[in-house]
């Protein structure tokens, strides 16, 4: 059933209206339809499980080891220009850290944001990126360099506190940041240019990219699109080629989805890879930390720089490969797939959208003439977890927010409060319902990875959805927008496996997205077959026409 669209004053008038009365239960009538929330309680009554440690990934096998054809990393599309490309230009002395980093503060300054209108960034940290930019090109010229991401710019999704920068997390809020997060930290001991600070959606609520309190960027292939969310403005920069990587967040698709709407790639890793210690977003069992780059290669060069083991995690105590494995990533990216074991999600193929699953498939298929192995298989708690990924999200998020102020001085869109009031009215017998389905979902998807390597299917149900820039700084209600966006993303947040997102194809000129579930600490027989992608141009799409590198 479709939910009707609103934006603007309607959508406070609906929240007004939605505390109590006939538009009360309306809505938790419709929200239970929608996402299936009330077949939870009827789902395999005998295969419920007690509540589980949802903190440890379950790993269906050892990394998997296909034929390693050893073709070496792809080389990148002619228009992109990834962290390589800005190390290579640096040790040759072709441009400088301190160079790129002055080209990008004129762009930003002349707002070059093209199609995208507003810029990615919500504040700025320039004289901290000068001094970083001056140092890494004091290491270049002694051949010192740190690492793959010295030099390189790279903006923070705005919810990590970034030292002497504001962080709002998508409020009218300000909040000066005393220290780093442990995954800013570990970018800034890596050598990387930390200069911005990204917008992200209120409370990281929003999938479409809009939000109440900022001007949001637009997605960089049409301005009256939105770019998805939550992390709106990491995908934009990357988009725009302001940056080659940045750091995004991913609680339901938030690093996937604006991947897919944008035309870039992401990655969300293994549950806690990538520590969340001092993340503002960390405190729940969903959430993940990760890229968002040009190529397979700034995912992997991001990830061995911010893949540091942190003693104030707890749950990294689950991983089984530390220190990382980074030489298994690199070699990743040059093992083909002859051989791989790649299973299509049945349910998934079958419920997108036409030129979306056509899309995906053709692209599998190129795998399959490489040497992959198609096998169609069935999960059948997939279908569900859409309905339990809203409620655990949401209720999380709800129980995070009880230690903001209770005096009403902070400001919440309306239709985030209306979203918040929908979850007040949770039953406590529908929440549990999902925490009990949860570990039979983790059980079910290690089992068909104990029969493939991948798993794939679309990343989003749908294109970027429409979001005129009349509507900006406009609380906005879409329901079947948003359903679509999520609709695939949370089985890989429920059972914490690694999941990127490549472009695939486009559909009139938006692009599309597959995306690729690996088992559990596996994130290097992800980045194989995406990396194979790019060899073969299957994820070669036409630039946004306001793409710019920023090393020449």
């Amino acid at each position: 059933m479709s939910t009707p669209r609103l934006h603007g004053w309607p959508v406070g008038l609906a929240r007004a209206l939605s505390s109590k009365g006939p538009l009360h239960w309306w809505l938790q009538a419709q929200m239970q339809r929608d996402y299936g929330i009330g077949a939870l309680r009827r789902l395999f009554p005998g295969a419920r499980t007690p509540l589980a440690d949802v903190e440890r990934p379950l790993q269906a096998g050892p990394p998997r080891q296909w034929e390693d054809q050893q073709l070496g990393p792809p080389a990148p599309s002619p228009h992109l220009e990834g962290a390589l490309a800005l190390r290579t230009a640096y040790i040759r002395e072709e441009v400088t850290p301190v160079e790129v980093l002055a080209r990008l503060r004129r762009r930003i300054e002349a707002r070059a944001f093209g199609e995208s209108t507003h810029s990615p960034f919500v504040a700025f940290d320039w004289e901290g990126a000068e001094l970083a930019a001056s140092e890494s090109a004091a290491r270049y010229r002694a051949g010192r360099q740190y690492g793959p991401l010295d030099g390189v710019p790279v903006p923070i999704k705005d919810h990590h506190p970034m030292r002497g920068v504001p962080m709002q997390a998508g409020t009218p809020s300000k909040v000066v940041s005393r220290e780093d997060s442990a995954a800013v930290a570990a970018l800034r001991a890596g050598g990387a240019v930390l200069f911005a600070k990204s917008h992200t959606t209120e409370w990281g609520m929003s999938p479409l990219g809009n939000n109440a309190h900022h001007l949001m960027p637009r997605n960089p292939y049409d301005r009256e699109r939105g770019a998805g969310g939550s992390s709106t403005g990491a995908a934009v920069a990357v988009a725009l080629g302001m940056t080659p990587v940045a750091l995004g967040s991913d609680a339901g698709g938030s690093i996937r989805i604006p991947a897919s709407l944008t035309g870039v790639v992401g990655l969300k890793p293994t549950y806690r890879r990538i520590s969340r210690t001092g993340d503002l977003w960390g405190g729940n069992t969903v959430a993940h930390n990760g890229p968002l780059g040009q190529t397979t290669q700034d995912l992997i060069d991001f990830m061995t720089v911010t893949s540091v083991r942190d003693p104030l995690d707890p749950a990294q105590v689950a991983a089984p490969d530390w220190p990382v494995p980074a030489a298994a990533w690199w070699r990743a990216a040059g093992r083909g797939v002859r051989g791989c074991r790649v299973g299509l999600l049945r349910w998934a193929f079958a419920d997108a959208p036409p030129g979306i699953a056509e899309a995906c498939r053709l692209a599998l298929a190129a795998l399959e003439r490489e040497g992959a192995v198609l096998v169609e298989l069935d999960v059948p708690l997939v279908e569900h977890s859409s309905a339990m990924g809203i409620l655990i999200v949401g209720c999380e998020l709800l129980g995070g927010m009880l230690d903001l102020p209770g005096d009403g001085s902070l400001r919440i869109g309306d239709d985030v409060r209306l979203q918040l009031q929908l979850l007040r009215q949770v039953a406590v017998e529908d929440l549990l319902a999902a925490e009990r389905l949860r570990p039979v979902l983790r059980e079910q998807l290690a089992r068909a990875l104990r029969e493939v390597d991948l798993l794939a299917l679309p990343t989003a149900g749908g294109v970027a959805p429409r979001y005129s820039l009349s509507e900006d700084l406009q609380p906005l209600l879409d329901g079947d927008a948003m359903r679509a966006m999520v609709r695939y993303c949370f089985p890989a947040n429920l059972a914490g496996l690694p999941a990127g997102s490549i472009p695939v194809g486009r559909l009139g000129d938006l692009p599309i997205a597959l995306q690729l579930i690996g088992d559990a600490w596996d994130e290097a027989s992800v980045f194989a077959a995406m990396a194979h992608l790019e060899r073969l141009g299957v994820s070669s799409l036409p630039p946004p026409p306001s793409f710019a590198a920023l090393g020449h």
